[in-house]
């Protein structure tokens, strides 16, 4: 059975950059049955490898409102000659609207990593019903997200609705337990880093042998990081639109070659680390929540 994957259109299928949704594909396609039937798509800068061989690029030059429209359509095109038994949408109900009601033959899946209420194409009810009628099958990667899907529903569950959790690699041996706690993934408030950020700094001060590893990033903001002030500038396609300033609390900063140390009242409590010196900025977050939490 053929299977055309579409990712959002923002995601790097690439080892480096990879979000949960590439993670989530990549996993499932390494160690599928059917992986020489997937076709995987997705909008990849020509000088970035893809994270395996059955990807193809679809490329988006125009300016429009609407990228995500944009961008279903071209893979629309793509796929129209020899339509596959099944298309699956990761995180885009907007594009699974699209898709629907296109005149092909193919069975949708739709895959939902997010809340749901706050993406398009599901945030209303009569976009979640119109989903449930008409996809062959709606994966969640969480009760949780499924919970919110049908929040206000007249129904809690649906015959065509199944949880996958992310999967992984077992390991062989489990290491060396030590006392840290760590938040990976995308550090914005999406992923519910302002509560990690915010309740973390009162966890390490009365657990003084404990440390927090954070890793990640956020392209969507600017920090700008001054002696007396923090500055968030809250970005979207490069355009400015939330600028805010904060005083800082903190002692001293550490600054390495990979890593960038907080120390706070005279201790070492939290630490982040980052992927390349530019992602080092993103010190500000756990900062903003000393200074505005603790203050």
């Amino acid at each position: 059975m053929k299977t055309a994957i579409l990712l959002p259109y923002k995601e790097n299928y690439t080892k480096k950059l990879a979000g949960a949704a590439s993670l989530w594909v990549s996993d499932y396609n390494k160690y599928s049955k059917l992986s020489k039937c997937i076709v995987i798509y997705g909008n990849l800068n020509n000088n970035l490898k893809p994270l395996s061989k059955n990807f193809k690029n679809i490329e988006i030059k125009t300016r429009l409102l609407s990228k995500t429209r944009e961008y279903t359509n071209k893979f629309l095109k793509l796929i129209i000659k020899k339509q596959p038994d099944f298309i699956e949408v990761h995180n885009r109900p907007e594009s699974a609207h699209i898709v629907l009601k296109a005149e092909i033959t193919s069975e949708l899946i739709l895959v939902f990593h997010n809340n749901p209420l706050e993406l398009s194409g599901s945030k209303s009810i009569s976009d979640r019903i119109f989903l449930l009628d008409n996809c062959f099958k709606i994966f969640f990667v969480s009760n949780w997200v499924k919970n919110k899907f049908f929040e206000n529903l007249p129904f809690t569950n649906k015959n065509n609705c199944e949880i996958i959790h992310p999967w992984t690699s077992p390991l062989n041996k489990f290491p060396k337990k030590e006392h840290i706690i760590t938040f990976s993934g995308k550090l914005n408030y999406s992923k519910g880093y302002d509560l990690f950020s915010d309740v973390i700094p009162k966890i390490l001060n009365k657990h003084k042998l404990w440390k927090a590893v954070v890793l990640g990033s956020e392209p969507r903001e600017k920090i700008i990081l001054n002696q007396e002030e923090i500055r968030i500038q809250k970005l979207k396609d490069q355009e400015m639109k939330d600028d805010q300033s904060y005083n800082l609390h903190w002692s001293s900063l550490k600054n390495n070659k990979d890593n960038l140390s907080v120390h706070y009242a005279g201790k070492k409590n939290a630490f982040a680390r980052f992927l390349s010196p530019q992602r080092r900025l993103k010190l500000k977050k756990i900062i903003e929540r000393y200074k505005s939490r603790l203050s």
